[in-house]
């Protein structure tokens, strides 16, 4: 996962080396969704993305052997609008539409 804030990316478990480990289904939700492992679990997924969650996500992760990886919370929620904006861009230059678009991140700091 590209670092694209200050926000700090963390692995849980910590000592659990994501490298070499083989990861079959992601589970992703983006913002503050940590604590859905049960779900992840529950999916069959090896692997949880989400921005940030609660104190105890990074035990549930031990638990329940899903890896959680957490980009920030800013960090993961702007993906999505930002991939929408670059294709907007390119079919209104494909489609003559006049449209311009830009992404602007405004990450709040909290």
């Amino acid at each position: 996962m590209e670092q694209t804030s200050s926000e700090m990316i963390r692995c849980f478990p910590e000592d659990r080396n994501l490298e070499s480990t083989l990861v079959n289904r992601i589970a992703i939700c983006t913002g503050a969704a940590g604590g859905a492992i049960v779900e992840a679990r529950d999916s069959a997924a090896d692997l949880l993305i989400s921005g940030e969650g609660p104190a105890h996500a990074a035990i549930l992760a031990h638990e329940s052997g899903v890896g959680l990886l957490l980009g920030g919370h800013h960090a993961t929620e702007t993906v999505g609008p930002k991939a929408l904006a670059e294709w907007l861009t390119s079919e209104s230059l494909n489609n003559n539409w006049g449209l311009k678009s830009t992404f602007i991140s405004s990450p709040i700091g909290l």
